[in-house]
């Protein structure tokens, strides 16, 4: 007996009625009934699942013109849900939180963005680097700062510098100047889009006291009345060796 059960399943056993929707007759034909009950094959039933396979349709006759498109009331689903469920609103799936791990890869960037797979969708993860307060980056290459001493800088030596992976021995050339660059190869961050890792470059710094014992200010007033390239004068030093006298003490 049509009734409303009958409108829940999209009319499928009565493809013959219609209603009044203002000048338009809505006549809902049904292609899986007439698939089932008009069109027999070789079984008593013809094929269930090619009928189950496509999609619910209606036919709309508005005077001399004709419509067919998806039912509207199922979207060509061939059923509707009268109860759906409070989570997800018969959508079939919902919103929710999950914590899930993230593997960071090595050699990931400040801002880059990578892919993810978690159950059957996918997530887009932006890392965001912390800086460090001794390393400066600069792609695969970090850069950091080396202090050493005047004795350093001017007879060369060696130094223990921080390194990214463990402490490194840094060989100081004699003569090194204030920001010259020692670079130690390999010693950087692994290359993400390639092989191998960047290099590591120390920057060298000169630390001058800001003291000196009686001795050492007396080696180094020596040290001052040698020298022949001053541009200036040296306090405590009347005369050096280009002829230049101080105009402090």
């Amino acid at each position: 007996v049509p009734g409303p059960q009958a409108e829940r399943h999209c009319l499928l056993a009565f493809p013959g009625r219609s209603w009044s929707l203002g000048s338009a007759d809505i006549e809902t034909r049904c292609q899986p009934h007439r698939k089932i009950f008009g069109e027999f094959t070789s079984s008593s039933f013809g094929d269930f699942q090619s009928v189950f396979d496509q999609p619910q349709e209606e036919t709309i006759n508005t005077g001399p013109f004709v419509m067919r498109s998806t039912c509207r009331r199922c979207g060509g689903r061939g059923s509707i849900i009268i109860t759906p469920c409070v989570v997800c609103r018969g959508a079939g799936q919902a919103k929710q939180k999950k914590r899930v791990v993230i593997p960071v890869p090595a050699g990931v960037e400040d801002g880059q963005t990578v892919r993810m797979p978690v159950g059957k969708k996918e997530i887009f993860i932006t890392f965001r680097v912390q800086k460090s307060p001794v390393f400066r980056r600069d792609g695969a290459d970090i850069h950091s700062d080396l202090f050493i001493s005047i004795a350093q800088a001017v007879l060369g030596g060696t130094a223990r510098a921080q390194g990214l992976y463990e402490m490194i021995n840094v060989t100081i050339p004699p003569g090194v100047q204030i920001d010259q660059k020692i670079r130690m190869s390999g010693k950087g961050i692994p290359r993400i889009n390639s092989y191998g890792y960047g290099d590591h470059y120390i920057h060298i710094k000169i630390r001058v006291p800001k003291r000196l014992t009686s001795r050492q200010q007396s080696l180094m007033l020596s040290y001052a009345e040698d020298e022949t390239d001053v541009e200036g004068t040296v306090n405590g030093v009347t005369l050096t060796s280009s002829g230049k006298r101080s105009t402090g003490n």
